[in-house]
């Protein structure tokens, strides 16, 4: 009988332990994942995603890595709010343009400010089938981004414009994004241009500057990047295709337009191609940082939109 007991008594202390030891386990499991460790989470993405209404589980889980991901790496250095550290380093304006609903889509990564504003009821869809963002007419759709360089961007001398392309397209004159206002001081990006098959674009300068070879499939993320006053630079998600030497000019003090160029006001070479994502802000110094900048947008965009290049 008292070999039973202490058999009872054992096999009791060894179930309180092993319960002791997992419980401490799970414990500090959550408390990983409450600070945000171990891939969990972030505190910038519950700022962002608080702004946001709508999303779906899996939407929330894709959001968190994307933001995360651009935190651990350094492409996000502030807190996301306006009237904090926004994005930090980088971004002036960062806008996820199929995010579940048009409201979200419009909404600025990096706080309360410069929020997308449509003109003549672009097509938006969202994120999904391989698609998602907005979709121009080539005639007068187009989206005002109501960020002016001059005022709310970086100096001339140091900043980038990107745009996710959508569509394998060759097109005559119609630009992805673009701000003119009669001083010098231009941005354009021309995803493939129907006469050579070049991506071309201008940094702050009033000369286009072309890719170094043709372009067979411009869908992906597009960039115009200058680093220097006198260093332009082409760049297709993490690679850069085409530089220059013209020299920068005071930034302009017309708005940045999506779908189309701002030209000294008025909105033309419009195009009906889509944009899912577009970015404006200081420049990028090279290829870890645009491979910072891209792969998690990439990878972001493969999980929730659907796409497969």
């Amino acid at each position: 009988m008292r070999q039973r007991f202490a058999t009872v008594c054992f096999v009791a202390a060894t179930i309180l332990l092993g319960a002791s030891v997992a419980g401490a386990f799970w414990q500090s499991r959550l408390q990983v994942a409450v600070s945000g460790g171990g891939g969990a989470g972030c505190s910038q993405a519950t700022t962002f995603i608080a702004r946001t209404s709508g999303l779906s589980g899996g939407t929330t889980t894709n959001l968190t890595t994307l933001i995360c991901d651009w935190v651990t790496n350094g492409t996000i250095t502030g807190d996301l709010t306006s009237g904090g550290t926004a994005c930090g380093a980088y971004f002036s304006g960062a806008w996820l343009m199929g995010l579940t609903n048009a409201t979200n889509s419009g909404l600025n990564l990096c706080g309360n400010t410069f929020t997308l504003s449509p003109q003549n009821s672009p097509t938006y869809a969202n994120y999904g089938s391989g698609a998602g963002g907005y979709t121009g007419n080539s005639s007068n759709m187009y989206i005002n981004t109501t960020l002016t360089p001059s005022t709310a961007g970086p100096s001339a001398t140091c900043f980038h414009a990107s745009v996710w392309n959508n569509t394998n397209t060759a097109d005559l004159y119609t630009t992805a994004l673009g701000t003119l206002d009669g001083g010098g001081g231009n941005t354009q990006i021309y995803p493939k241009n129907q006469f050579d098959n070049k991506m071309s674009g201008r940094v702050q300068t009033s000369t286009l500057i072309n890719s170094t070879s043709t372009i067979s499939d411009p869908r992906g993320l597009l960039s115009i990047n200058r680093t220097g006053l006198t260093t332009e630079q082409l760049w297709q998600n993490a690679t850069q295709i085409g530089s220059d030497t013209n020299t920068a000019q005071p930034r302009s003090t017309l708005p940045v337009f999506i779908l189309a160029t701002n030209n000294a006001g008025t909105a033309n070479e419009y195009t009906s191609r889509e944009k899912m994502f577009a970015s404006y802000g200081n420049c990028f110094p090279g290829t870890t940082e645009f491979g910072n900048f891209y792969n998690p947008l990439h990878t972001f965009l493969t999980n929730e939109a659907g796409i497969s290049y």
